[in-house]
């Protein structure tokens, strides 16, 4: 009777999570799911999303690279629905680490470093219209020593950066 009344709830989960299992096994493996919000392809591990994988939502956003215990980590590139990509790292579905950010129709990019989705480290953003900047970021603002250009004037900025102004020693010409 004391198996019974430990057996019966393991095979009871069983049975919930794999209802919206397609194809393959969703515990340990290759498989297919689909749930309100998503379609997931790709491997799982202890139920898990967890390895190589494609991850679709329902609004059209889309992941494809590497996933640990749900989470998109590792390499990936998220495309969204407005025509913006992220090819980089990622850690607890934010990105982090080496990436770059292409904004869609022309409206320019960052490509550097991420902590938990800002700017944060050295990187180079321009906005497609003749302006960037390359230098150090923090918390998504201009922090540190940087470069600006201006393409359309000719004038450029070599200095201090303080929360996103120049800020301290510099040369503007």
């Amino acid at each position: 009777m004391k198996l019974f009344k430990y057996l019966i709830p393991f095979l009871f989960s069983n049975m919930l999570f794999s209802q919206d299992c397609i194809i393959g096994d969703c515990l340990n493996g290759y498989a297919a799911k689909k749930e309100k919000s998503f379609l997931y392809k790709g491997y799982y591990k202890n139920g898990r999303m967890h390895g190589k994988g494609k991850l679709i939502f329902t609004d059209g956003i889309t992941y494809v690279g590497d996933f640990r215990e749900d989470f998109f980590e590792g390499n990936g590139t998220m495309t969204y629905t407005n025509g913006v990509v992220y090819v980089g790292e990622f850690k607890y579905d934010k990105r982090h680490g080496k990436g770059k950010i292409t904004y869609s129709s022309g409206g320019g990019s960052y490509s550097g470093k991420w902590l938990f989705g800002k700017r944060h480290g050295i990187g180079a953003y321009e906005d497609g219209k003749g302006y960037s900047h390359d230098g150090n970021y923090k918390f998504n603002e201009t922090n540190g020593f940087g470069k600006q250009k201006w393409s359309e004037s000719g004038d450029n900025y070599e200095g201090e950066f303080k929360d996103g102004y120049r800020d301290g020693y510099g040369i503007y010409k």
